[in-house]
């Protein structure tokens, strides 16, 4: 597993999102990895998730938090295995 953490904003109203987290070879646009992993939000607005490693080499790592339909934000980070 890689864990991998990220920070986030909450909202005015202070609700954190709910963020997907996703893996892909390096050089994959973040916004076309697929999310299939979930994180947590703790009370500073960081979050941490799992996702399966696929084994050696280079991926970018991204995470997606919502705050309702359309207002998103993309984060993304290369990694080395």
């Amino acid at each position: 597993m890689v864990d991998v953490p990220v920070q986030v904003a909450t909202d005015a109203a202070g609700d954190a999102p709910a963020p997907m987290i996703g893996i892909a070879p390096a050089g994959t646009a973040p916004d076309q990895v697929v999310l299939s992993g979930t994180a947590t939000v703790n009370a500073a607005g960081a979050f941490t998730g799992s996702i399966a490693s696929p084994g050696p080499g280079s991926y970018v790592v991204v995470a997606k938090a919502c705050y309702g339909s359309g207002n998103c934000g993309l984060s993304s980070t290369t990694l080395t295995i």
